[in-house]
This record gives structure tokens, sequence and C-alpha cells, in this order.
């Protein structure tokens, strides 16, 4: 009977030695973030691309995401990147957004579901750059009370069915006449975006002035437009 009892205690011990090395090994436990950045129009990996591993805590109370934890990584010769982190409790968004000089992100949502303490795999897609370059120059007659904004308006996809073009983004910027010159330089994918709608307004104590224009990109290359004020 006193060997039994000491077999039971000594398989108690282990037992609990067990499960406290499995609580440690759960609560040190890390998730895996893995993938490629691909060149979307050659399906070519694209190597020495700076990645951006953004982890969400899910959605804030009025529906957007909250602030991203951001972890810098950059992808290896064969355009492959890798984070390993350790899971933290709230954290269940994520996505990787890669930035690489004359390229841009192509992408048709934002945010995936994190699997805990797994590997997480996720491919990102660049294309080469459709850029419009803007140029901002005060006239000499203009007056220091007189204010520009300029708002930049572009399809996501241009070719998309039911409803071409309808799905449209925009960027609004406010200039003063008290800076003389600006430049805006914005980069698009020109099988989606292959045009830019272009309005700015002109607004002095007296007056309001509008004018818009529609600017066609040039695929993988600048176009470019100048606005006097």
């Amino acid at each position: 009977m006193l060997y039994l009892i000491k077999r039971l205690s000594k398989l108690t011990g282990i037992l609990l030695l067990l499960a406290l090395l499995a609580g440690c090994e759960k609560e040190e436990s890390t998730t895996a973030f893995t993938g490629k950045v691909i060149d979307l129009d050659t399906s070519q990996p694209v190597s020495d691309t700076k990645v951006n591993l953004l982890i969400w805590n899910g959605f804030s109370s009025e529906t957007s995401l909250t602030t991203p934890e951001v972890i810098e990584g950059s992808t290896n010769s064969k355009g492959e990147y890798s984070f390993a982190k350790k899971s933290r409790e709230g954290q269940t968004i994520y996505w990787v957004a890669p930035e690489k000089v004359g390229y841009v992100e192509v992408k048709d949502a934002i945010g995936k579901l994190i699997k805990p303490h797994e590997r997480n795999v996720l491919d990102t897609y660049l294309a080469k750059a459709s850029y419009l370059k803007l140029n901002i120059n005060k006239t000499s007659a203009a007056s220091p009370d007189k204010d520009l904004k300029v708002t930049l308006s572009y399809p996501h996809d241009a070719s998309a069915p039911p409803f071409p073009g309808t799905m449209y983004s925009a960027e609004i910027f406010n200039y003063n006449a008290v800076v003389p010159t600006a430049e805006l330089l914005r980069g698009f994918y020109f099988k989606r975006t292959p045009f830019v709608l272009l309005s700015w307004e002109v607004t002095t104590e007296s007056a309001t002035e509008n004018k818009r224009i529609r600017i066609p990109l040039v695929e993988r290359d600048t176009a470019f437009y100048e606005i006097s004020y």
C-alpha cells in the first residue's frame, strides 16, 4: 500500500509539472506570419522589398480599425517575408503592406483574421506605378487671404462590373497663398485607375471659383499638371 501511495504521489507530481510546462508553453507561444510579395503583372516574386506587418485589436467603438502595431521587415531574394511574434490577447486582425520605389500596392481587401499560435500565410501584390505629379504655384497677383482646396478623386477599379468606375476614393489638400509653391505626387495602378478627376476651389473674401478636369494617366510613367492661383 505504501508503495502504491508513493507511486501515485510521483505520478501526481509529474502531471502537475507537465501541466505547468504546457501552461508556460502556451503563454510564451508565438504566432507566425509568412508569405510572398508578388508582381501582379508578371506573377514573379519581388525581392528586397520593405514590408510592414500591421496588427489591430479589432474595431473601435466607431466601427473603424484601431491604431495598429507596426513591425518592419523585408523580403529575401525569393520575395518571401517572415515574422514571428508573441501572441497577444485581443489582437485579431492583420495585414502585410509592401513598399518599393516605383511600385504601388494592389489589394482587394485590407485585414485578415489572425490564427493565434499558428502559421498565418498571406501573399501581397505590387505593380509598377503610374504617377500623377501636380505642381501648385502662387501667381504674383495672389493675395495672402486666397485659399486653395484641391481634391483628387479616382476609381478603385474603372473596369469592374457591373458599374464601371463607381467605387471612388478621394483625397483633399488645402493650400494658402502664403506658401509660394507646392508639389504633390501620387502613384496608381494603371489597369485599375487609368485617370484621376482633379478639382480645385479658390476662395477669397469676396468670391469662390471652382474648376474640374479629368487627367488621363500614362501607364508606368508620369502625368503632369499645374495649378496657378
